[in-house]
C-alpha cells in the first residue's frame, strides 16, 4: 500500500469515528424556523452584510494562507496528514489537512485549501463535553437556517469572499463547525456587486 493511500485510508477512519457523532445529531423530525431567507435578495445580503458571526476558528478562517494556519494550529496539537496529497483521492486542486488537538475545546480541525494553498473550507470537531450553544456562535434569530439540530448563516464582508458558517449537532449546540467559502457563478451571487 503507498503511503499516500495510507494517509488517506487514516482521514477516512478518522471521519467515520467523527461522522458517529454527527449522525446521532442528525435532523429530526422538527422543522426549521421561518428565518430571512424567504426575504427578498436585497433583505437577505442586507443581513449577509451585518449578521455578528465569528469566522474564524481559533485564528483561522477561509481566505488565510495555509503557512497561517500552521502558525496558529500547530502550537494546539498534532498535524495528521500531509500537506499533499495523492492526487487520485482528491479533487482537482484541493488539498485536506487535518490537526489533531489537545489543547483547545476542538477535538480536531480539517482544513481545504486551493491549488495556492489558500484556505477554502474550515471544519471544527468539538469535544462532546465542549459543544458550543448556537446563539454563542451567532445571532440565531437572523440565521436562514435554524433548527435544534442546524444554524446556518452567510457572511458578506467588504474585501473578504462569501462565507457560509454551518453549525450542526443537538438540543440546539454545535458539534460541528464548518465555515467556507461560497463558490458559485457570477450570475448567482448573493451580492449584484
Amino acid at each position: 500500500m503507498r503511503l499516500g493511500a495510507l494517509h488517506t485510508a487514516a482521514l477516512l477512519s478518522f471521519f467515520v469515528a467523527c461522522h458517529r457523532t454527527e449522525k446521532a445529531a442528525e435532523p429530526t423530525a422538527q422543522t426549521p424556523s421561518p428565518s430571512p431567507a424567504v426575504g427578498t435578495v436585497e433583505q437577505r445580503l442586507a443581513v449577509a452584510r451585518s449578521v455578528r458571526v465569528n469566522t474564524a476558528i481559533l485564528g483561522v478562517e477561509p481566505g488565510d494562507g495555509l503557512n497561517s494556519a500552521h502558525q496558529k494550529l500547530d502550537q494546539f496539537g498534532k498535524f495528521a496528514t500531509p500537506p499533499k496529497q495523492d492526487r487520485e483521492t482528491e479533487r482537482e486542486g484541493e488539498n485536506k489537512i487535518l490537526w489533531e488537538l489537545d489543547k483547545t475545546d476542538f477535538r480536531a480541525v480539517l482544513i481545504k485549501t486551493d491549488e495556492h494553498d489558500r484556505i477554502t473550507s474550515v471544519t471544527a470537531y468539538l469535544r462532546e463535553d465542549k459543544m458550543k450553544p448556537f446563539n454563542q456562535i451567532g445571532d440565531t434569530k437572523v440565521a436562514p437556517v435554524v433548527s435544534d439540530t442546524q444554524v446556518a448563516w452567510d457572511i458578506v464582508r467588504p474585501e473578504r469572499p462569501h462565507l457560509r458558517l454551518v453549525a450542526s449537532g443537538k438540543d440546539g449546540k454545535a458539534a460541528v463547525i464548518k465555515v467556507f467559502i461560497v463558490k458559485r457563478a457570477r450570475s448567482q451571487t448573493l451580492d449584484p456587486d
